[in-house]
């Protein structure tokens, strides 16, 4: 029992042969045991705990995916992404740069505005997500768009744009505290700035001398 289980959740690096070009994956559907990989265009260094369900997906570079996450058709998910257990990212999911995806966190593009479950794609929407967000475990993301930087509280409820880079929370999401760029970085800029006037300010000198 402990083997199957420790097999089971073992992490698996894939590392595609060099023969294949564009990093293509085609019905891999036995490639690995407990695992449903199937038409789906995967980066480089891209591991997972066992057992995920991947379909008709682009997944980039240095992707991490943790057990039982399933990640549907028509889905984007870019470069240095981690993506926790439990997890569902339903189809037509755009997740940047950089994010990180907590446990049991739920993605919705169906709103049932019909009040009826008929599974109709025409109704169902875009959720948008930036880069270097991080969304709390258990939280829930309807069709939205999360502005580069946002920081969502654990259990969240998400029903509007984030548009301003702050910490949202609660059922439903509300900005909780706006986040500012880097005091230290807008330091050296203007440190950087005031020594380019200066050297400026001496070739002039120099100019006027001569």
């Amino acid at each position: 029992m402990f083997l199957f289980y420790f097999d089971w959740c073992l992490i698996r690096d894939i590392k595609f042969a060099k023969k294949k070009k564009n990093n293509n994956i085609k019905n891999l559907k036995n490639k690995f045991e407990y695992n449903f990989i199937i038409n789906s265009k995967i980066g480089k260094n891209f591991k997972f705990v066992e057992p995920i369900n991947v379909y008709n997906s682009k997944i980039g570079t240095n992707v991490f995916v943790g057990p039982f996450v399933e990640i549907q058709g028509n889905t984007k998910i870019d470069d240095n992404t981690r993506i926790s257990s439990h997890s569902f990212i339903s189809e037509l999911v755009r997740i940047g740069k950089s994010c990180f995806i907590g446990h049991g966190v739920m993605f919705i593009n169906d709103l049932f505005k019909s009040g009826k479950l008929g599974g109709n794609i025409k109704n169902w929407k875009e959720t948008k997500i930036g880069d270097d967000v991080l969304i709390g475990s258990n939280s829930t993301i309807l069709p939205v768009k999360i502005t580069k930087g946002c920081v969502i509280g654990a259990g969240s409820v998400v029903t509007i744009n984030c548009n301003t880079k702050g910490i949202y929370a609660g059922n439903p999401a509300k900005l909780i505290r706006k986040l500012y760029p880097n005091l230290i970085r807008i330091t050296g800029n203007i440190w950087t700035m005031k020594k380019t006037l200066s050297q400026v300010s001496v070739s002039i000198k120099r100019i006027q001398k001569s």
